[in-house]
């Protein structure tokens, strides 16, 4: 159950934000690999759209470093 509170909270809040740094501080993870698994949506939930931004976020971050 927490979980799925997690999950969904990451999922929302990097929704929202496109800031996978801000996701990763909030869930208090070491590393964006481990935020990574928290945004890796389940097929049933994941719209194309969804998987774009996620990719778009990852080349913005990889740039930032």
């Amino acid at each position: 159950m927490l979980h799925n509170a997690r999950y969904t909270f990451a999922v929302n809040t990097w929704g929202a934000t496109e800031d996978i740094r801000l996701v990763m501080r909030l869930l208090g993870h070491a590393n964006p690999e481990e935020t990574e698994s928290y945004l890796k949506i389940r097929d049933e939930d994941e719209p194309r759209i969804l998987r774009e931004k996620l990719e778009n976020a990852r080349r913005r971050n990889m740039h930032e470093q």
